[in-house]
């Protein structure tokens, strides 16, 4: 069975990196949707056997390498806007409120930042990646998490999340315009200790769209060592346990992340608005380590595979574009809290 995975992780693979040439998106795959979104499963009981850690609080830093920002369908002249890397920084943090066998409600709260590091910036939209250039593109999210196991071999869960998305001044904002609303529904089914599958719905709404999005779990342990994690379209996870405490997982994944962006008023006093979407799918090998009880570590190197950049207007003269930024090496570390297996809630 492992040998099916890892040969279903490589025709995916193939196949969206042999679309990616063409840097168009395709339609399985949806925006605003990322490993954020993912997450609400590690938090639903009862969980498979093995699989890999919950995060209760984590910290984790990371960068794409170089890229450039090349035509896709607006025409774009020499020199191209270049960066050298992105960088992006992430906070996680899930408080149990209530943690009872008939239910479980967390409150989250998660940072993620990200920042272009451009090495040239050309002609074309200079104010839009100058203002890339400088700013702290930032998501900040307050979450509503519920989880209901109806009886040994069923269960509900559901997430209500609030996060605001943009190059905002302050540390956190609650303008609408910057606003994503995202709702999200589960139905867990669990056969046995060794098998999960279930389906959900998620709906967001956002200052660049609103949609309803199905997804599918499915997780697996054939054996003490292998296993498979799904959220599709989400991504899906070849696990090998080498040992209680190293965990190594390697498979594809898709993100999307969407902000409110205004630059800064030009000679003319205008101000250009935008609503910029970057969507990629990441192929990769990532390894889960523990350091010492209750915190554990974790290595992720991949290549990230970027679809096309749009950047919608938000007012009259802002003009809209969109540009192909280059697929890179990917690469993310970070530290987790996670409690033994004895204590954990799946």
């Amino acid at each position: 069975m492992w040998k099916f995975t890892v040969a279903l992780t490589l025709f995916l693979v193939l196949s969206f990196s042999t679309n990616s040439y063409g840097q168009i998106k395709p339609e399985i795959l949806p925006e605003d949707f990322n490993t954020g979104d993912q997450g609400i499963v590690c938090l639903c009981r009862p969980g498979v056997r093995n699989k890999s850690r919950s995060k209760g609080l984590a910290l984790s830093y990371g960068f794409l390498g170089e890229g450039t920002f090349e035509e896709e369908e607006t025409p774009l002249t020499s020199s191209l806007s270049q960066y050298g890397r992105l960088d992006h920084f992430n906070f996680d943090l899930k408080i149990p409120i209530i943690l009872k066998d008939e239910i479980a409600i967390l409150l989250g709260y998660t940072f993620f930042a990200e920042r272009f590091k451009f090495d040239r910036i050309g002609d074309d939209f200079r104010e839009t990646f100058e203002q890339l250039d400088n700013d702290f593109l930032k998501s900040n999210s307050l979450s509503l998490i519920i989880s209901k196991p109806l009886n040994e071999k069923n269960y509900i869960a559901g997430r209500l999340r609030y996060t605001a998305n943009g190059n905002y001044d302050q540390f956190f904002s609650f303008e609408n315009k910057y606003a994503i609303y995202k709702a999200i529904a589960v139905y867990g089914i669990k056969p046995n200790e060794d098998f999960e599958w279930g389906v959900g719905i998620s709906y967001s709404k956002s200052f660049r769209n609103q949609n309803f999005i199905p997804f599918l779990l499915f997780n697996k342990t054939f054996t003490d060592s292998w296993g498979i994690e799904a959220i599709l379209p989400g991504y899906i996870n070849l696990r090998h346990n080498v040992s209680r405490t190293f965990i190594v997982l390697g498979g594809i994944e898709f993100a999307s992340q969407s902000y409110r962006i205004d630059t800064e008023p030009n000679a003319f006093d205008q101000v250009f608005a935008y609503a910029y979407n970057h969507t990629e799918l990441i192929a990769s090998t990532s390894i889960e380590y523990g350091i010492a009880p209750w915190v554990w570590a974790n290595l992720k190197l991949g290549y990230q595979f970027n679809f096309s950049s749009d950047f919608d207007s938000k007012n009259l003269r802002t003009a809209p574009f969109d540009a192909d930024p280059s697929s890179a090496i990917f690469f993310n570390i970070g530290i987790f809290i996670s409690p033994p297996d004895n204590d954990r809630q799946g």
